[in-house]
Formats: C-alpha cells, sequence, structure tokens
C-alpha cells in the first residue's frame, strides 16, 4: 500500500526540490502535448501552483503521473491526471495507487470527468465498481464522469 510521502503531495510542502522539477515537467509536457505550445502550457502550470495554494487543491504525484486533487465536500474529491507517455496499464497501476494514497488520507469518493479513452479501460480492466454517467461541462463538452466509492 502506497501512502502520502511514498506518492509526494504538492500543496502540502510534501515534494523535494528534485520531485518538484519532475512534477512541472510532467506537467509541461502534458500542457504542451495539449495546447500545442509551450507558452500556453506555462500558463497552466502557472495557474495550478496558484491553485494548490488552496488546502482543498492538491497534486499528488505518482511515478510518471501528475493527478491535481480538488475536495469537493468532506471525504469527496474530483481528480484529473497528467502524465506524460503513459501506457494504459501504468495508468491504470497508478489509478489504483491513488486511491490507496486517498482512502489513508480519509477520502470516500473519488469522481473524474474526461474524455480520455484510457478511462474505459480503467473501468474494465480494473475490476472496481466505477460508476459513468455523463455531464454537459461547462465548455459545451459532453464528458464521461467517473466515479467511485472508496471502501
Amino acid at each position: 500500500m502506497l501512502n502520502q510521502s511514498q506518492a509526494g503531495v504538492a500543496g502540502s510542502g510534501g515534494l523535494s526540490p528534485e520531485e518538484t522539477k519532475t512534477v512541472i515537467d510532467i506537467m509541461m509536457q502534458f500542457f504542451t502535448r495539449e495546447t500545442g505550445s509551450k507558452k500556453r502550457a506555462a500558463q497552466h502550470v502557472n495557474s495550478i501552483a496558484q491553485l494548490i495554494k488552496n488546502p482543498a487543491a492538491k497534486l499528488i504525484h505518482i511515478d510518471g503521473i501528475v493527478f491535481l486533487v480538488l475536495v469537493k465536500e468532506r471525504g469527496v474529491v474530483e481528480f484529473h491526471t497528467m502524465a506524460g507517455k503513459e501506457n494504459s496499464s501504468g495508468f491504470i497501476k497508478k489509478v489504483t495507487m491513488l486511491q490507496d494514497v486517498l482512502r489513508n488520507l480519509g477520502v470516500t469518493k473519488m469522481y473524474s470527468y474526461t474524455t480520455d479513452p484510457k478511462f474505459k479501460l480503467l473501468v474494465k480492466r480494473s475490476r472496481q465498481p466505477w460508476v459513468i454517467t455523463k455531464q454537459r461541462g461547462a465548455d459545451g463538452v459532453n464528458y464521461d464522469v467517473y466515479t467511485l466509492e472508496l471502501k
């Protein structure tokens, strides 16, 4: 089982300078790939740096993935993934590891909304009771919402 110190949690002073650099590198790679611009990627990274100053927002780094975790209410978090080139098997393993970290922090329900096809594989291969619903985002995009009760 992975604990908070093994995962690396930013926003709580839990990252070493080396891990902070790694987290920034992962986020820059992700946002550069998503936006096609290093300048826009840097803007996104700076926005996240401001966001995690709020105690209800954390970055959790597990190997090659950075998870942005937002506390929505007591025991309930929304999470988003930022990764370099992560294959679906590695992605599934790290989301499962995230579940352990969140459970250890007292989280009882986690969810994410996305169009990423890796989440469909997560549901299929993890054999966990993920619930999938649909939701239209503020940006007008229809998202699948993946919710898991942590026990």
